[in-house]
């Protein structure tokens, strides 16, 4: 049982940094998507832009979800937004 309470206990650190690291970052935390680790899909960290009100996520496995991965990733989405916006091509993204 110990097991399982550790566990648990870094699970709700691991969620409690992943909000902060969103929230201070200026994103809005949503959730977390199960992944099937087994099929190579991790867990991920959902979170929103406020500005464009789309869902973003960062995989949970990463090393570290830090506000600077989570503010480049909200830039990177508005980027494409802004290109869209001007009629350009949206590539695929990472």
């Amino acid at each position: 049982m110990a097991n399982l309470d550790s566990y648990r206990e870094a699970t709700t650190l691991i969620l409690q940094l992943a909000k902060m690291a969103i929230c201070e970052a200026g994103g809005q935390f949503v959730g977390v998507q199960r992944g099937v680790p087994r099929a190579g899909n991790p867990d991920l960290f959902l979170f929103n832009d406020p500005m464009t009100g789309t869902t973003l996520a960062l995989a949970a496995n990463e090393e570290h979800i830090t506000a600077h991965r989570v503010r480049t990733k909200i830039e990177h989405s508005r980027h494409r937004f802004a290109e869209a916006r001007r009629g350009g091509e949206i590539a695929a993204s990472n």
